[in-house]
């Protein structure tokens, strides 16, 4: 298995930060596209126009870029593989007990299909989206720009109760604004 940490957008959150603790728990290779091809854009080696269209999903030169980081990884590896395999013969025994508990067994993803708040600023999205934007269907549009590209955790493992939720489109910095899009909201 190996983790591929993706990001062309600064957000100041990245998935990363959630998936290389777990990846290094169970020991799992992984590469970071934050810490090798981002580093290099924001170098001006490359601008996020000429590796993605929508500022986090790699073109075909990202994708080529990304798919050279796996292969150096892999190849480290291969390179490396009798030294990896003595250090760990030890390890490989059993997987470690679990990072943590199943906090997302019963989750649910709420879209306009099976949620329906109200929506000051927002309207739902019932147009149907095909090819690779499939999974941008069902969510809600804001009237309003902004510049959001990523998940954010708004509550880990608190009260099981009926929590509300109230979502609010700030003014962003005129070159980063995008269309808003709420994709959905998982609920655990």
């Amino acid at each position: 298995m190996l983790v591929l940490n993706n990001v062309f957008y600064d957000t100041g959150i990245n998935a990363q930060e959630y998936h290389n603790p777990v990846a290094d728990h169970y020991q799992v290779p992984h590469v970071s596209i934050r810490d090798s091809i981002y580093e290099e854009m924001k170098a001006g080696k490359y601008t996020r126009d000429e590796l993605t269209s929508d500022g986090l999903h790699p073109n075909d030169l990202g994708h080529g870029l990304v798919a050279g980081e796996i292969i150096r990884l892999l190849e480290y590896i291969k390179e490396h593989r009798r030294e990896i395999l003595q250090e760990k013969k030890d390890e490989i025994t059993a997987l470690p007990e679990a990072l943590t508990g199943n906090a997302y067994e019963n989750a649910e993803r709420l879209t306009i299909r099976n949620a329906f708040p109200a929506l000051w600023g927002f309207r739902a999205d019932a147009e149907e989206k095909t090819g690779h934007l499939d999974c941008f269907k069902n969510g809600w549009t804001g009237r309003k720009t902004g510049d959001c590209l990523y998940l954010e955790p708004l509550l880990h493992h608190g009260e099981e109760c009926i929590h509300t939720v109230e979502i609010e489109i700030i003014e962003s910095h005129k070159e980063d604004q995008v269309p808003f899009y709420l994709l959905s909201l998982i609920v655990a």
